[in-house]
C-alpha cells in the first residue's frame, strides 16, 4: 500500500548519499518515475487550464463524459493513495 509513510521513506531516501552501489539505481528510478508522474500531471493541469481543449460555449454532453470519467479515474487514483473512499480502512 502507498501511504505517507512510504512516500516519506522513498523521499529521504532520495535525498541521502547511497551507502553501496544497489541504492543508487533505485532512488534514480524513483526520480524517473517522479518526474514523468509530473510530467502527466502538469499536461492534465494544462489542459484543465485550457478548458480541456473546447470552447466552454461549444462543450457538449460528450464533453462533459469525457470529463466525467477522467474524474472518476483520479478519483479512484487519489482515494487509493490517501486510504479514501472504497479504500479507507
Amino acid at each position: 500500500m502507498f501511504t505517507s509513510k512510504n512516500v516519506e521513506r522513498a523521499m529521504n531516501a532520495i535525498n541521502r548519499k547511497p551507502h553501496n552501489n544497489d541504492q543508487a539505481p533505485g532512488a534514480q528510478r524513483l526520480r524517473r518515475r517522479q518526474d514523468r508522474l509530473r510530467g502527466l500531471l502538469a499536461r492534465l493541469q494544462r489542459l484543465s487550464d485550457n478548458h480541456f481543449a473546447v470552447l466552454p460555449d461549444e462543450m457538449t454532453w460528450s464533453h462533459v463524459t469525457s470529463i466525467t470519467d477522467s474524474a472518476a479515474l483520479l478519483r479512484h487514483i487519489t482515494d487509493a493513495r490517501f486510504s479514501e473512499g472504497e479504500h479507507a480502512a
